[in-house]
């Protein structure tokens, strides 16, 4: 059996997310009040998640299979409804 190596650069994506993780375990525990941290702990462990995690925004293309555009919004009109039964009494 050949033995599985992994890309490196995988493996170091995966060392981050687990480090990201148990920072956000971390912070999740204070703000429960489980844990008690300083300032400067709280202000470390965002700036660290910040560097681990791009809070930069993503920009996502929309479109439809064939390359046509697919429309952001959508418009809903309200009628009043007309009565078509008529009432016999």
């Amino acid at each position: 059996m050949a033995a599985r190596t992994l890309r490196i650069r995988h493996q170091e994506e995966v060392i981050q997310k687990i480090q990201a993780s148990q920072l956000i375990n971390r912070l999740q525990n204070h703000a429960f009040g489980e844990v008690e941290m300083t300032s400067t702990q709280v202000d470390s462990a965002k700036f660290l998640l910040n560097k681990l995690i791009s809070n930069a925004p993503t920009q996502t293309e929309i479109g439809g299979i064939d390359g046509s555009d697919v429309p952001l919004s959508i418009g809903i009109s309200f009628v009043e409804p007309t009565s078509t039964i008529s009432e016999e009494a």
